[in-house]
């Protein structure tokens, strides 16, 4: 829209000291025999105009084929983001939603100035038609009247040349000048996008191996605790419990390092990503004041779509820090429950394993698992809860591996 506006402003210069032309060229012929039309400097003024025109022409279909492949290469980059990431729990929904929306309004903007440039085009045509009639019929009065054809540098030609050159300058340089600020935006998207998806692979990564390690260590503590509860290990199988529950703590505390070394390393992500913000921010401001090209809107767009990332960013790791304070507190509440148990087989005689309840759990726990997987499998159930049903269907998993592993049904952990 600014460079629609600047055309419109450059064509009103243009055709205002054409008419200033025309109202001084009679004034002049009156006052002065000597003064006249000269022909040959106005021919030479339309071939450059027209040379000039010819070559700004050719200049924006280059930079529109290369922002069409820009664009083409952007959809490509998204495509193919989209279909390496394979993510069960579809996080990358809103990713692609946004891109899409990106995408739209740089091909609604692309059309907009492709118009722009085919309307400014035309009117330029058909002001190059009514000057070149204008320039036939002031000829042909020249040569009725037998004027002489004044020096090339008459006074009261060349000043008008020089104008019209200057300005034609100073368009074409504010034309080079928003094309390198949309070149360097345009740069600067694609930056943000790649950090963005490096940045939530790495989430996705890191909340992965959490998890899986979380559910590994749930599943042994189960599994001690149907070991314990079957009463039929020795005093070594013993020991060896307690051995293994002290492993399992050394790996929750080990996680728990993990977690705290990439919390540390998020904030000074996070650090990173609003410096850069802010710094965008202020070139964007002073891009703003220098020139109308950049308006407010497109740095609102720009400073909402960080801000959306970034809160993006903290939910996900506000989730990874729950689901970690979850799996600790459990493994904690495990640990003291084994212990007690533990310490309870020591003074109890050894007994019997009460197969048909055993039986039965196996059978209620294989029933809650069919149960969850059809929840899981519907199409209308909420992200949140096929997580939250992820979660507890990997619980009763590793629970019933602990009972089969216990009762020599199953393979072992």
């Amino acid at each position: 829209r600014s460079e629609k506006r600047r055309l419109n402003s450059e064509i009103d210069r243009l055709e205002g000291a054409l008419t200033e032309a025309k109202n001084s060229k009679p004034k002049h012929a009156a006052d002065s025999k000597s003064a006249g039309l000269d022909p040959a400097g106005i021919a030479k003024l339309q071939e450059a105009a027209d040379e000039k025109l010819k070559k700004a022409s050719q200049e924006w279909d280059a930079e529109r084929a290369r922002l069409q492949s820009q664009v083409n290469r952007l959809e490509g980059a998204v495509a193919e983001a989209i279909e390496r990431s394979n993510n069960p729990m579809r996080a990358t929904q809103s990713v692609k939603e946004q891109f899409e929306v990106e995408l739209n309004r740089v091909t609604k903007e692309r059309t907009e100035l492709e118009q722009a440039f085919l309307r400014a085009r035309t009117e330029w045509e058909q002001e190059k038609l009514k000057m070149t009639g204008e320039m036939v019929k002031l000829r042909r009065a020249a040569q009725i009247m037998g004027k002489p054809v004044p020096k090339e540098d008459a006074p009261e030609i060349n000043p008008k040349v020089r104008d019209l050159e200057k300005q034609l300058k100073e368009s074409l340089a504010e034309w080079n000048g928003e094309r390198e600020r949309l070149v360097q935006q345009i740069q600067k998207l694609e930056e943000s996008s790649r950090q963005w998806d490096a940045e939530r692979r790495q989430l996705n990564d890191h909340a992965a191996q959490l998890q899986q390690a979380f559910v590994q260590a749930q599943a042994k503590v189960q599994g001690y605790e149907v070991a314990a509860r079957s009463g039929t290990e020795s005093s070594a199988k013993t020991e060896d419990i307690r051995k293994q529950a002290e492993e399992v703590r050394k790996q929750k505390d080990n996680l728990e390092h993990v977690f705290q070394a990439a919390r540390n390393d998020w904030d000074a992500e996070r650090r990173r990503f609003q410096s850069e913000i802010e710094r965008v921010g202020q070139q964007l401001q002073r891009m703003s004041q220098k020139s109308e090209g950049v308006s407010t809107e497109v740095v609102d767009q720009l400073r909402k779509q960080y801000d959306q990332k970034l809160q993006e960013a903290i939910e996900q790791k506000t989730q990874l820090a729950q689901e970690l304070q979850s799996a600790s507190s459990l493994l904690e509440a495990e640990r003291a429950r084994l212990s007690q148990q533990i310490k309870g087989q020591k003074a109890e005689d050894e007994g019997g394993v009460d197969k048909a309840a055993i039986d039965a759990e196996v059978a209620r726990i294989e029933d809650m698992i069919r149960q969850i997987v059809a929840l899981i499998d519907d199409s209308a159930t909420d992200l949140s809860t096929v997580i939250r049903k992820n979660v507890e269907k990997a619980e009763l998993d590793a629970y019933l591996k602990g009972i089969l592993f216990a009762l020599g049904r199953g393979s072992g952990l």
